[in-house]
Protein backbone atom coordinates (compact mmCIF):
# COMPACT_ATOMS: atom_id res chain seq x y z
CA UNK A 1 0.00 0.00 0.00
CA UNK A 2 1.50 3.22 -1.06
CA UNK A 3 -0.06 4.91 1.85
CA UNK A 4 -1.17 5.56 5.55
CA UNK A 5 -4.90 6.05 4.39
CA UNK A 6 -4.68 2.78 1.99
CA UNK A 7 -4.04 0.74 4.92
CA UNK A 8 -6.35 2.51 7.04
CA UNK A 9 -9.27 1.47 4.60
CA UNK A 10 -8.16 -1.66 3.73
CA UNK A 11 -8.44 -2.72 7.62
CA UNK A 12 -11.66 -0.51 7.95
CA UNK A 13 -13.18 -3.04 5.07
CA UNK A 14 -11.80 -5.92 6.32
CA UNK A 15 -13.19 -5.18 10.31
CA UNK A 16 -16.04 -4.94 8.77
CA UNK A 17 -16.67 -8.08 6.77
CA UNK A 18 -15.38 -9.69 9.88
CA UNK A 19 -17.90 -8.37 12.39
CA UNK A 20 -20.60 -9.12 9.14
CA UNK A 21 -19.08 -12.77 8.97
CA UNK A 22 -19.40 -13.40 12.97
CA UNK A 23 -22.64 -12.30 13.17
CA UNK A 24 -25.01 -15.42 13.98
CA UNK A 25 -26.36 -16.69 10.29
CA UNK A 26 -30.05 -15.96 11.17
CA UNK A 27 -29.19 -12.44 12.08
CA UNK A 28 -28.70 -11.31 8.73
CA UNK A 29 -31.50 -9.79 6.79
CA UNK A 30 -32.50 -11.11 3.53
CA UNK A 31 -33.43 -7.95 1.27
CA UNK A 32 -32.59 -4.52 1.86
CA UNK A 33 -35.41 -1.54 2.71
CA UNK A 34 -36.70 0.33 -0.21
CA UNK A 35 -35.79 3.24 1.46
CA UNK A 36 -32.13 1.95 1.65
CA UNK A 37 -32.17 1.13 -1.93
CA UNK A 38 -33.27 4.59 -2.86
CA UNK A 39 -30.96 6.19 -0.61
CA UNK A 40 -27.56 4.08 -2.12
CA UNK A 41 -29.06 5.34 -5.66
CA UNK A 42 -29.37 8.78 -4.82
CA UNK A 43 -25.71 8.60 -3.27
CA UNK A 44 -24.26 7.61 -6.27
CA UNK A 45 -22.20 10.38 -8.70
CA UNK A 46 -23.52 11.46 -11.34
CA UNK A 47 -20.71 12.71 -13.26
CA UNK A 48 -16.89 12.19 -12.93
CA UNK A 49 -14.83 14.53 -10.48
CA UNK A 50 -11.43 16.21 -11.78
CA UNK A 51 -9.93 15.82 -8.76
CA UNK A 52 -11.45 11.88 -7.58
CA UNK A 53 -13.01 11.61 -4.41
CA UNK A 54 -10.08 9.79 -2.68
CA UNK A 55 -10.00 6.62 -1.13
CA UNK A 56 -11.01 7.68 2.43
CA UNK A 57 -14.47 9.09 1.13
CA UNK A 58 -15.31 6.17 -1.49
CA UNK A 59 -14.57 3.86 1.46
CA UNK A 60 -17.17 5.61 3.54
CA UNK A 61 -19.43 6.00 1.01
CA UNK A 62 -19.15 1.64 -0.13
CA UNK A 63 -19.35 0.78 3.69
CA UNK A 64 -22.05 3.39 4.74
CA UNK A 65 -24.59 4.16 1.57
CA UNK A 66 -23.88 1.27 -0.78
CA UNK A 67 -23.25 -1.54 1.46
CA UNK A 68 -26.83 -1.39 3.50
CA UNK A 69 -28.53 -1.39 -0.13
CA UNK A 70 -27.01 -5.08 -1.03
CA UNK A 71 -29.35 -8.18 -0.30
CA UNK A 72 -27.91 -11.28 1.79
CA UNK A 73 -27.76 -14.18 -0.60
CA UNK A 74 -24.16 -14.90 1.06
CA UNK A 75 -24.85 -14.47 4.37
CA UNK A 76 -28.54 -15.64 4.98
CA UNK A 77 -29.55 -19.41 4.26
CA UNK A 78 -33.02 -18.16 3.54
CA UNK A 79 -32.43 -16.13 0.52
CA UNK A 80 -33.30 -18.24 -3.05
CA UNK A 81 -33.95 -14.99 -5.16
CA UNK A 82 -30.93 -16.20 -7.45
CA UNK A 83 -28.21 -18.96 -7.68
CA UNK A 84 -25.76 -17.33 -7.18
CA UNK A 85 -24.12 -19.53 -4.20
CA UNK A 86 -22.65 -18.84 -1.04
CA UNK A 87 -18.60 -18.29 -0.15
CA UNK A 88 -17.01 -20.88 2.08
CA UNK A 89 -14.42 -19.74 4.30
CA UNK A 90 -11.76 -21.41 2.40
CA UNK A 91 -13.02 -19.47 -0.73
CA UNK A 92 -13.09 -16.40 1.18
CA UNK A 93 -9.72 -16.69 2.77
CA UNK A 94 -7.94 -17.38 -0.98
CA UNK A 95 -9.86 -14.62 -2.27
CA UNK A 96 -8.14 -12.62 -0.24
CA UNK A 97 -4.74 -13.92 -1.12
CA UNK A 98 -5.56 -13.53 -5.47
CA UNK A 99 -6.55 -9.96 -4.61
CA UNK A 100 -3.44 -9.30 -2.97
CA UNK A 101 -1.02 -10.83 -5.46
CA UNK A 102 -3.08 -10.68 -8.35
CA UNK A 103 -1.77 -13.10 -10.73
CA UNK A 104 -2.28 -13.95 -14.51
CA UNK A 105 -2.76 -17.59 -14.82
CA UNK A 106 -3.37 -17.24 -18.83
CA UNK A 107 0.16 -17.05 -19.19
CA UNK A 108 2.23 -20.06 -18.20
CA UNK A 109 5.56 -18.98 -16.60
CA UNK A 110 6.99 -21.52 -14.53
CA UNK A 111 10.09 -20.34 -13.83
CA UNK A 112 8.16 -16.76 -12.67
CA UNK A 113 5.01 -17.98 -10.70
CA UNK A 114 3.43 -21.01 -9.08
CA UNK A 115 0.14 -19.61 -9.70
CA UNK A 116 -0.66 -21.59 -13.21
CA UNK A 117 0.60 -25.14 -11.42
CA UNK A 118 -1.59 -23.92 -8.62
CA UNK A 119 -5.01 -23.90 -10.74
CA UNK A 120 -4.00 -26.71 -12.82
CA UNK A 121 -3.82 -28.67 -9.98
CA UNK A 122 -6.42 -27.81 -8.14
CA UNK A 123 -8.07 -28.85 -11.71
CA UNK A 124 -6.18 -32.23 -11.17
CA UNK A 125 -7.98 -32.97 -8.05
CA UNK A 126 -11.18 -31.70 -8.70
CA UNK A 127 -11.78 -34.08 -11.63
CA UNK A 128 -10.77 -36.69 -9.26
CA UNK A 129 -13.37 -35.82 -6.96
CA UNK A 130 -15.70 -36.08 -9.96
CA UNK A 131 -13.75 -39.44 -10.69
CA UNK A 132 -12.76 -38.82 -14.31
CA UNK A 133 -8.74 -39.52 -15.04
CA UNK A 134 -7.34 -36.11 -15.09
CA UNK A 135 -4.82 -37.64 -18.06
CA UNK A 136 -8.08 -38.01 -19.80
CA UNK A 137 -8.85 -34.78 -19.65
CA UNK A 138 -5.78 -32.72 -20.77
CA UNK A 139 -7.67 -29.46 -21.66
CA UNK A 140 -9.24 -28.33 -18.97
CA UNK A 141 -10.06 -24.72 -17.25
CA UNK A 142 -11.75 -22.41 -15.43
CA UNK A 143 -14.22 -19.80 -17.05
CA UNK A 144 -16.18 -17.21 -15.36
CA UNK A 145 -19.86 -19.15 -15.88
CA UNK A 146 -21.35 -21.74 -17.51
CA UNK A 147 -22.24 -19.87 -20.71
CA UNK A 148 -18.51 -19.22 -21.49
CA UNK A 149 -18.14 -22.71 -20.69
CA UNK A 150 -20.68 -23.48 -23.34
CA UNK A 151 -19.01 -21.39 -25.56
CA UNK A 152 -16.09 -23.03 -25.40
CA UNK A 153 -18.00 -26.40 -25.53
CA UNK A 154 -19.38 -25.34 -29.03
CA UNK A 155 -16.24 -23.83 -30.45
CA UNK A 156 -14.26 -26.57 -29.75
CA UNK A 157 -17.35 -28.63 -31.54
CA UNK A 158 -17.85 -26.16 -34.30
CA UNK A 159 -13.46 -26.83 -35.34
CA UNK A 160 -13.78 -30.36 -34.77
CA UNK A 161 -17.19 -31.68 -36.94
CA UNK A 162 -15.67 -28.82 -39.88
CA UNK A 163 -12.23 -29.91 -39.65
CA UNK A 164 -13.04 -33.51 -39.54
CA UNK A 165 -15.35 -32.82 -42.91
CA UNK A 166 -12.44 -31.47 -44.38
CA UNK A 167 -10.25 -34.21 -43.52
CA UNK A 168 -12.75 -37.05 -45.20
CA UNK A 169 -12.83 -34.93 -48.50
CA UNK A 170 -9.98 -34.22 -48.85
CA UNK A 171 -8.44 -37.85 -47.80
CA UNK A 172 -7.73 -38.58 -51.49
CA UNK A 173 -6.82 -35.56 -52.29
CA UNK A 174 -3.02 -34.47 -52.83
CA UNK A 175 -3.34 -30.92 -51.68
CA UNK A 176 -1.14 -30.83 -48.77
CA UNK A 177 -2.74 -27.80 -46.87
CA UNK A 178 -6.20 -28.17 -45.24
CA UNK A 179 -8.68 -25.60 -44.02
CA UNK A 180 -9.47 -24.73 -40.81
CA UNK A 181 -11.62 -22.55 -38.81
CA UNK A 182 -9.08 -20.62 -36.97
CA UNK A 183 -7.21 -20.06 -40.22
CA UNK A 184 -9.57 -19.71 -42.73
CA UNK A 185 -12.60 -18.16 -40.95
CA UNK A 186 -16.26 -19.95 -40.63
CA UNK A 187 -17.50 -19.61 -44.78
CA UNK A 188 -14.19 -20.79 -46.09
CA UNK A 189 -13.86 -23.69 -43.46
CA UNK A 190 -17.49 -24.82 -44.81
CA UNK A 191 -16.84 -24.08 -48.18
CA UNK A 192 -13.71 -26.45 -48.22
CA UNK A 193 -15.84 -29.12 -45.93
CA UNK A 194 -18.51 -28.69 -48.49
CA UNK A 195 -20.82 -28.20 -45.57
CA UNK A 196 -24.04 -26.19 -46.41
CA UNK A 197 -25.66 -26.52 -42.61
CA UNK A 198 -24.12 -27.10 -38.99
CA UNK A 199 -27.08 -28.01 -36.74
CA UNK A 200 -26.89 -28.13 -32.51
CA UNK A 201 -28.54 -31.57 -31.78
CA UNK A 202 -30.32 -31.50 -28.24
CA UNK A 203 -33.46 -32.28 -25.91
CA UNK A 204 -33.90 -29.11 -23.69
CA UNK A 205 -31.61 -26.92 -24.41
CA UNK A 206 -30.67 -24.13 -21.63
CA UNK A 207 -30.61 -20.34 -22.84
CA UNK A 208 -26.79 -19.99 -21.82
CA UNK A 209 -26.63 -23.10 -25.02
CA UNK A 210 -28.28 -20.81 -27.42
CA UNK A 211 -26.54 -18.17 -26.19
CA UNK A 212 -23.46 -19.49 -26.78
CA UNK A 213 -24.35 -20.90 -30.08
CA UNK A 214 -24.90 -17.19 -31.68
CA UNK A 215 -21.50 -16.50 -29.90
CA UNK A 216 -19.32 -18.84 -31.83
CA UNK A 217 -21.39 -18.04 -35.10
CA UNK A 218 -23.67 -20.96 -35.24
CA UNK A 219 -26.95 -18.66 -34.31
CA UNK A 220 -30.09 -19.82 -32.46
CA UNK A 221 -31.84 -20.91 -35.38
CA UNK A 222 -29.47 -23.97 -35.43
CA UNK A 223 -30.93 -25.55 -32.56
CA UNK A 224 -32.97 -28.85 -33.01
CA UNK A 225 -34.98 -30.93 -30.61
CA UNK A 226 -34.58 -34.59 -31.61
CA UNK A 227 -36.35 -35.86 -27.88
CA UNK A 228 -39.36 -38.14 -27.61
CA UNK A 229 -42.53 -37.01 -28.17
CA UNK A 230 -44.14 -37.93 -24.56
CA UNK A 231 -40.77 -37.42 -22.98
CA UNK A 232 -38.87 -34.17 -23.84
CA UNK A 233 -35.82 -34.54 -21.92
CA UNK A 234 -35.20 -37.97 -23.63
CA UNK A 235 -33.28 -38.46 -26.79
CA UNK A 236 -35.67 -40.31 -29.59
CA UNK A 237 -32.06 -42.30 -31.03
CA UNK A 238 -34.39 -42.52 -34.03
CA UNK A 239 -34.58 -38.99 -35.13
CA UNK A 240 -31.19 -38.46 -33.69
CA UNK A 241 -29.81 -40.43 -36.60
CA UNK A 242 -31.75 -39.41 -39.06
CA UNK A 243 -30.98 -35.45 -38.58
CA UNK A 244 -27.20 -37.14 -37.95
CA UNK A 245 -27.55 -38.54 -41.97
CA UNK A 246 -28.58 -35.52 -43.37
CA UNK A 247 -25.79 -34.48 -46.41
CA UNK A 248 -23.30 -31.71 -46.39
CA UNK A 249 -24.50 -31.22 -42.44
CA UNK A 250 -22.16 -31.12 -39.82
CA UNK A 251 -23.75 -31.71 -35.92
CA UNK A 252 -22.84 -31.15 -32.41
CA UNK A 253 -25.42 -33.21 -29.98
CA UNK A 254 -25.44 -31.69 -26.36
CA UNK A 255 -26.31 -33.86 -23.38
CA UNK A 256 -28.80 -31.72 -20.76
CA UNK A 257 -27.23 -33.17 -17.55
CA UNK A 258 -29.65 -31.56 -14.93
CA UNK A 259 -31.13 -28.69 -17.11
CA UNK A 260 -31.51 -26.10 -14.80
CA UNK A 261 -35.25 -24.75 -14.90
CA UNK A 262 -36.51 -28.29 -14.41
CA UNK A 263 -33.90 -30.53 -12.50
CA UNK A 264 -34.11 -33.45 -15.24
CA UNK A 265 -31.33 -34.84 -16.73
CA UNK A 266 -30.92 -36.32 -20.73
CA UNK A 267 -29.66 -39.64 -20.03
CA UNK A 268 -29.81 -42.11 -16.88
CA UNK A 269 -26.81 -44.71 -17.58
CA UNK A 270 -23.86 -45.37 -19.04
CA UNK A 271 -25.70 -47.25 -21.62
CA UNK A 272 -27.68 -44.62 -23.00
CA UNK A 273 -24.25 -41.85 -23.02
CA UNK A 274 -22.76 -44.76 -24.82
CA UNK A 275 -25.91 -45.05 -26.93
CA UNK A 276 -25.24 -41.17 -28.18
CA UNK A 277 -21.73 -42.03 -27.76
CA UNK A 278 -21.57 -44.33 -31.02
CA UNK A 279 -23.90 -42.25 -33.31
CA UNK A 280 -21.64 -39.44 -32.99
CA UNK A 281 -18.68 -41.31 -33.74
CA UNK A 282 -20.45 -43.05 -36.85
CA UNK A 283 -21.33 -39.75 -37.98
CA UNK A 284 -18.22 -37.56 -36.90
CA UNK A 285 -20.69 -35.37 -34.27
CA UNK A 286 -19.14 -33.49 -31.26
CA UNK A 287 -20.71 -34.56 -28.31
CA UNK A 288 -21.00 -31.86 -25.35
CA UNK A 289 -22.32 -31.76 -21.71
CA UNK A 290 -23.82 -28.98 -20.34
CA UNK A 291 -23.85 -30.08 -17.01
CA UNK A 292 -24.00 -26.70 -14.94
CA UNK A 293 -26.31 -28.18 -12.21
CA UNK A 294 -25.62 -31.67 -12.60
CA UNK A 295 -21.91 -32.14 -12.90
CA UNK A 296 -21.60 -32.56 -8.77
CA UNK A 297 -23.81 -35.25 -8.90
CA UNK A 298 -20.87 -37.62 -9.47
CA UNK A 299 -19.30 -36.79 -5.99
CA UNK A 300 -22.93 -38.03 -4.45
CA UNK A 301 -22.29 -42.05 -3.40
CA UNK A 302 -24.22 -44.03 -5.92
CA UNK A 303 -27.07 -45.13 -3.13
CA UNK A 304 -30.98 -45.58 -3.15
CA UNK A 305 -31.33 -42.14 -1.76
CA UNK A 306 -29.27 -40.87 -4.80
CA UNK A 307 -29.92 -43.01 -7.21
CA UNK A 308 -31.80 -40.81 -9.75
CA UNK A 309 -29.12 -37.75 -9.72
CA UNK A 310 -26.43 -40.27 -9.87
CA UNK A 311 -27.78 -42.06 -12.80
CA UNK A 312 -28.10 -38.64 -14.58
CA UNK A 313 -24.27 -38.44 -14.73
CA UNK A 314 -23.28 -41.65 -15.32
CA UNK A 315 -21.28 -41.83 -18.42
CA UNK A 316 -20.08 -38.05 -18.93
CA UNK A 317 -16.74 -39.64 -19.24
CA UNK A 318 -17.97 -40.59 -22.94
CA UNK A 319 -18.03 -36.89 -23.88
CA UNK A 320 -15.80 -34.67 -25.92
CA UNK A 321 -16.31 -31.50 -23.87
CA UNK A 322 -18.05 -30.98 -20.60
CA UNK A 323 -19.38 -27.67 -19.09
CA UNK A 324 -19.63 -27.43 -15.03
CA UNK A 325 -20.78 -24.34 -12.77
CA UNK A 326 -18.77 -24.54 -9.53
CA UNK A 327 -20.50 -21.25 -8.47
CA UNK A 328 -22.47 -18.83 -10.41
CA UNK A 329 -19.33 -16.56 -11.46
CA UNK A 330 -16.80 -19.36 -11.62
CA UNK A 331 -17.33 -22.73 -14.13
CA UNK A 332 -15.23 -25.45 -14.95
CA UNK A 333 -14.63 -26.45 -18.45
CA UNK A 334 -13.62 -29.85 -19.83
CA UNK A 335 -11.91 -31.54 -23.30
CA UNK A 336 -10.46 -34.17 -24.01
CA UNK A 337 -9.17 -35.54 -27.48
CA UNK A 338 -10.86 -37.32 -29.81
CA UNK A 339 -8.28 -40.20 -30.11
CA UNK A 340 -9.34 -41.22 -26.37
Amino acid sequence: MEHSSDNACLSRSQQHALETLSKPVHSHRILPQTSQIKKASNSLANNISEEGYGIERTTTHLLEDIVPALNGQALSPTYYGFVTGGVTPAARVAETIVSTYDQNVSVHLPEATIATTVEDQALKLLLELLEFRPESWPGRTLTTGATASNVLGLACGREFVINEAIRKRRSNSSTSRIETVGDDGLLAACRAADITDIQVLTTMPHSSLKKASSIVGLGRACFHRVSRPQDVIKFDLDILEDRLKRPNTASIVVISCSEVNTGMFATHSYDEVAALRALCDMYGAWLHVDAAFGLFARMLRNSEEFRYIHGGTEGLELADSIAGETSYTIALYLYQPKSR
